[in-house]
């Protein structure tokens, strides 16, 4: 039908070209719109296919292969440090009940505190030792700050009291330290190692209040950590009161 159109539109006619003219134009433009396709709103395209390059969607939208940033790591710091453990002498237990020898000879029973000072044992393997030697001169050195709030502190491992109080003297410490020959206080207090023949005291750190219940305890106790001292001093002021201003 279009074709037959065009054809007769196309022959020439004397005296009638102006129409014609006109003619073939309508048949131009008539043509042009069969063969082209349906006009399309640019807008609407973007909105029915968001997936096309350009759409409104590809702003919103992530690359496909984008990866998306990752999260920054917090920095590793100590890990945290149970105040009790279960076992022997655990916190918010009573404290074993132990009778031993200082290193004067004297006998030293942690019954005799109750209701009235608390205790701090520092459980350490053996005397004239580089690690136990800086440990217990650190708590010596800061023993006023125990001192102060009523704390009695004793240093116990497993050596005789005469090798106790040469290390004692060679320290000048200003608290006693208690001759766990047999092992029984650290054995009572979780704080005991025994290897066939051989045993030793633990390092560890275990304060008992003034009603005679373990108040805190640091199973591993690192010498030079300054971080482990302050906790047992935090432990210590937890459970005393600061002391009073000083007499006029």
């Amino acid at each position: 039908m279009v074709r037959l159109l065009a054809s007769r539109l196309a022959r020439p006619r004397a005296g009638r070209t102006g129409p014609r003219c006109r003619g073939a134009v309508v048949a131009a433009f008539v043509l042009a719109g069969c063969q082209s396709p349906p006009y399309e709103d640019p807008s609407k395209a973007k909105a029915a296919h968001p997936d096309r390059p350009g759409a409104a969607g590809d702003a919103a939208r992530p690359a496909a292969n984008a990866k998306a940033p990752a999260a920054a790591a917090p920095k590793a710091g100590p890990a945290p440090k149970p105040a009790g453990a279960p076992g022997p002498a655990a916190v918010g237990t009573k404290a074993p009940d132990v009778r031993v020898r200082d290193d004067e000879g004297h006998e030293v029973a942690l019954a005799d505190f109750r209701g009235k000072h608390p205790v701090l044992l520092l459980f350490y393997p053996k005397d004239f030792t580089s690690g136990c030697t800086a440990e217990m001169s650190h708590f010596g050195a800061e023993h006023r700050l125990f001192a102060e709030r009523g704390v009695k502190v004793f240093g116990v491992s497993i050596d005789p009291p005469d090798k106790h109080r040469a290390f004692r003297e060679s320290l000048g410490l200003p608290f006693p330290l208690l001759a766990d020959e047999d092992g029984a206080v650290s054995r009572a207090y979780g704080a005991l190692a025994e290897q066939g023949d051989a045993r030793f005291s633990l390092r560890k750190v275990v304060l008992i209040d003034a009603d005679g219940v373990v108040a805190y305890r640091d199973e591993s106790y690192r010498v030079g950590d300054q971080r482990d001292f302050d906790a047992v001093v935090a432990a210590v002021a937890e459970i005393t009161t600061p002391p009073g201003p000083p007499a006029p």
